[in-house]
């Protein structure tokens, strides 16, 4: 009677064991398709960004090119030197201060949410 109590209980364990097995295996999988489907989502708006800030650079750059063409145009022969000599100076500070700050570290993780994420894990309490 104990062998056949033993055998029923095995028997039920395993059936359990292997129906929570295969639960586990279907969670991880829809978990692990979250989080593909969350960084394909991020992927996607950061290409659309990439589009847009191309595309606001390229209206920059024909603008400053209009602009540089009617002002020299408008000028005296004599001055022009120094105006265009003077704005080259002036985008060229604008510029490198520009890179300067996006290519911080600091930045990079504000800009993209580290910096939250890491706070959030460092005040967490065990």
């Amino acid at each position: 009677m104990n062998a056949l109590f033993k055998l029923v209980v095995d028997t039920l364990l395993s059936s359990v064991l292997a129906y929570l097995g295969r639960q586990a295996v279907d969670t991880a999988k829809i978990q692990a398709l979250k989080l593909y489907l969350r960084g394909l989502a991020g992927a996607r708006r950061m290409f659309l960004l990439l589009l847009a800030l191309l595309a606001g650079l390229a209206v920059l750059v024909f603008g400053v090119l209009l602009l540089h063409v009617a002002l020299l145009l408008a000028l005296p022969p004599c001055s022009r030197i120094w105006v265009a000599f003077g704005l080259g100076l002036f985008y060229a500070a604008a510029a490198g201060a520009a890179l300067l700050h996006g290519c911080r570290e600091k930045t990079w993780l504000r800009v993209s949410g580290a910096e939250q994420a890491v706070q959030s894990v460092l005040n967490r309490k065990p």
